[in-house]
């Protein structure tokens, strides 16, 4: 569900590039790699929140059968 929602959006990527930098600062910011990744989910959880509610918004705008379909030839 995660995914589909992602692809809806377009957004997949953009939150990986996003995730990396974060995750980079977090890992030579602090010595251990447990508190650098507990940082990082907290910096990263709002924003990857509202991707999904949008997702999911978008997804309850499109109506019909074909509308899926659709989105799946023109969607990365």
């Amino acid at each position: 569900m995660r995914l589909m929602l992602f692809r809806l959006t377009g957004q997949g990527a953009s939150l990986a590039l996003e995730d990396s930098a974060v995750l980079a600062k977090c890992l030579a910011r602090y010595a251990d790699a447990q508190l650098a990744f507990s940082v990082f989910q907290g910096l990263r959880q709002k924003r990857v929140a509202k991707v999904i509610a949008q997702a999911k918004n978008w997804k309850l705008q499109i109506k019909g059968p074909s509308a899926g379909n659709l989105l799946q030839g023109h969607l990365p």
